[in-house]
């Protein structure tokens, strides 16, 4: 019977550590995701200043882990044009590139 009783005390306690800690994570804004070893780890979000496939504004696209940028890209010209980054909806975490023909001026298509 005492075998059992420590057994149980030991689960509440690692369990009463468990919910502490997922409330201070929640309370200071932590982005974080379980990964397939059951671990918590940071959360990767992409973040797009021009709201994504928009060749006529200039804009930046930031990964982030967790609330730290871990890079970032400013759409950009080369030889006539756009290098346009944009947050990809169906990966979630990453970026993606196209490349538009125009007249490209500052990381935009100017319309003439």
């Amino acid at each position: 019977m005492r075998k059992h009783f420590n057994t149980n005390w030991k689960f509440l306690i690692i369990l009463i550590i468990f919910v502490i800690a997922l409330l201070i994570s929640i309370s200071f804004d932590i982005n974080f995701q379980v990964n397939s070893d059951g671990l918590f780890k940071a959360k990767l979000t992409c973040y797009d200043t021009d709201n994504g496939l928009n060749f006529t504004k200039t804009g930046s696209v930031s990964i982030f882990y967790g609330r730290d940028p871990s890079t970032s890209h400013l759409d950009e010209c080369r030889d006539d044009k756009l290098i346009e980054y944009y947050c990809d909806d169906s990966l979630k975490d990453k970026y993606s590139i196209v490349v538009k023909d125009c007249n490209c001026l500052d990381g935009r298509c100017v319309i003439d």
